[in-house]
């Protein structure tokens, strides 16, 4: 008996070690998000009420190499709110405008964003690792934002912001989105799909619902409702430029306008498919159709 109980002793030590390193490892981990993942990520058909305009290969092959001159997405803006009864809800420009151009160019785009009135523009916040000391405690905070930036000064006075960072999970998936990230002069600053859904309710006159539950890195789980490439239709930045694609079809729709095309460097694999890489204005419209579908 002895013998027996040493045996049975000895195989449950090694058993609770092996169970203790797969709760330590990244195996129970990637298992667990992949199972999130089959049971969460789910294609539907989009509501339509969220519209890509891309940077892509027409484009630039119309327009020149990206990036352009700031005017080239001044005149879009331009078009689309050409008519006040058939503008957009929200028109998010996926695309950073921090520094100063050329100074007409930027007075072109700052008075068209003023007079439009319905433009969200992007900042990125730069992460650090930071050691935070509290009356009696401290820790060493990785997802601390040493900087963020923004739009140049008089862009931003006319526009609302929002944060379009985005990060990967230990297993190079994105599967969630941040609500906020936390600048250094203590404001709290929205993602940019947020705040276009925010902008987007009060233009329609939408209750906004309940956000969603964050962890302490203001993160939340994504359910993507549509696979790379389910957005495209087919509306490039030319095409509408050129009257080819009329303006007023995005009618009381949220707009966003960011690259599309490979070359730009702009697609990661996401909690929805794996393998296939989606573009990061595409990220934009899965996030904000989630928070409009309260999912």
């Amino acid at each position: 008996m002895k013998k027996i109980s040493k045996k049975i002793i000895a195989l449950s030590l090694i058993i609770a070690a092996g169970l203790t390193f797969l709760a330590s490892s990244q195996l129970m981990l990637s298992a667990d998000n992949t199972l999130n993942d089959g049971l969460y990520q789910k294609a539907t058909a989009p509501q339509g009420n969220v519209m890509v305009i891309g940077i892509d290969a027409q484009s630039m092959e119309d327009l020149g190499l990206f990036p352009w001159s700031r005017d080239v997405l001044a005149s879009l803006i331009e078009v689309l709110n050409a008519n006040p009864e058939t503008k957009p809800a929200v028109i998010g420009i996926d695309v950073l405008f921090t520094g100063q151009s050329e100074p007409n160019l930027d007075d072109y785009l700052v008075d068209v964003v003023r007079e439009g009135g319905n433009v969200v523009t992007a900042v990125l916040g730069n992460f650090t690792s930071e050691l935070i000391t509290t009356d009696d405690n401290f820790y060493m905070d990785n997802f601390y934002v040493e900087s963020v930036d923004m739009a140049f000064d008089e862009l931003r006075e006319v526009s609302h912001i929002g944060h379009i960072n985005a990060m990967f999970d230990t297993d190079g998936i994105i599967r969630h989105s941040m609500l906020y990230i936390d600048a250094p002069d203590g404001n709290k600053i929205p993602s940019f799909a947020l705040q276009i859904y925010n902008d987007y309710c009060d233009f329609h006159g939408l209750d906004k619902g309940e956000l969603p539950t964050i962890n302490n890195r203001n993160q939340w789980y994504l359910p993507f409702s549509a696979d790379p490439g389910t957005y495209s239709d087919g509306y490039s930045v030319s095409k509408v430029l050129s009257g080819e694609i009329p303006a007023d079809i995005f009618a009381g729709s949220v707009v966003l306008i960011g690259p599309y095309a490979p070359g730009l460097q702009d697609h990661f694999p996401t909690a929805i498919d794996h393998s296939e890489l989606m573009y990061g204005v595409e990220i934009q419209a899965n996030t904000i159709d989630a928070l409009l579908n309260q999912q």
